[in-house]
């Protein structure tokens, strides 16, 4: 699988993915997103894209996006329902699909990023709880 960006200056980040062969899976733009990195997980089934708001709100929070390749579409990581946001873009994938990010817990009483915590998923399992991305 090959994955292409485009960052725009002043708006939404377009994500192109396809095959190896050239056939396009996926064409689209983020809405309200850059993305400052990408990583497939190891086993090659989701792309990982973390990037910033483009809107410029909460400078040290990113969104984490995912796109599936047998879904052929990009579901965003909901960290409201966990109140730990994303603080950085760095990823790291092990196992099949796990993937680690860098996260901030409030439970310490710091603001972010001052307090980063660890998180894993294993994006199988995560999938069907991920919030879908509007067109």
């Amino acid at each position: 699988m090959n994955a292409a960006f485009e960052n725009a200056e002043d708006g939404p980040a377009r994500v192109k993915v396809s095959t190896n062969d050239g056939k396009l899976l996926f064409d689209q733009q983020l809405r309200k997103q850059q993305i400052d990195n990408a990583k497939w997980t190891n086993d090659g089934n989701y792309l990982v894209m973390v990037g910033r708001n483009s809107d410029g709100h909460s400078p040290w929070r990113y969104i984490a996006a995912i796109f599936s390749v047998a879904h052929r579409e990009v579901r965003v990581y909901d960290d409201t329902k966990t109140n730990e946001p994303i603080i950085s873009s760095e990823i790291r994938c092990e196992g099949p699909d796990g993937v680690e990010l860098t996260a901030h817990t409030f439970k310490n009483g710091k603001y972010p990023p001052d307090d980063p915590i660890k998180v894993n998923y294993s994006m199988s399992k995560e999938w069907p709880s991920l919030k879908k991305v509007q067109k």
